[in-house]
């Protein structure tokens, strides 16, 4: 979609075709860096990889976790979740509520998605692609991205 995608963007053609190289490039170092954790998986886990795993715990369903269902979940030893809990919230990536003393996530996560999401400007690239498939499709045109499982829509035109 070179030419009058672009165009509508106000982006000439080799701006456009370094954008969406670009958004390949991200796209390959996603599936490399998921490929290498896979592999670290099959081998067993660092502590690096542990603690993304804990992150990886928390859902919308479970806003709090303590530490039993924390290294149920995970697997690994309470004394081993604990001292990994201890680490992030020292790190600012969890949050120990004192009401309870289940952890969260952290405001630091909050901090660091807000950076990537600036960095990321991909509906800005996909708006003149997405008008030119409402124009000659007459349909509503929907903008997904694919976060693990789950499709999160960004732009609807």
């Amino acid at each position: 979609f070179t030419g009058p995608a672009g165009a509508l963007a106000g982006l000439t053609d080799e701006e456009y075709k370094d954008s969406m190289s670009e958004l390949r490039r991200i796209n390959q170092a996603t599936e490399k860096a998921e490929s290498k954790v896979d592999d670290k998986k099959s081998r067993g886990l660092s502590s690096l990889a542990n603690a993304i795993a804990l992150l990886k715990t928390f859902s919308e369903k479970d806003v709090e976790l303590g530490i039993s269902e924390l290294s149920k979940r995970l697997g690994l030893a309470k004394s081993t979740v604990h001292r990994m809990a201890t680490t992030l919230v020292i790190g600012g990536l969890l949050e120990k509520n004192p009401a309870n003393d289940k952890y969260r996530l952290g405001l630091t996560l909050f901090s660091l998605g807000g950076l990537v999401r600036r960095r990321l400007d991909v509906p800005s690239v996909a708006r003149p692609i997405l008008q030119e498939l409402k124009s000659e499709l007459n349909e509503t045109v929907l903008l997904g991205v694919l976060d693990g499982p789950e499709v999160v829509y960004k732009k609807e035109k």
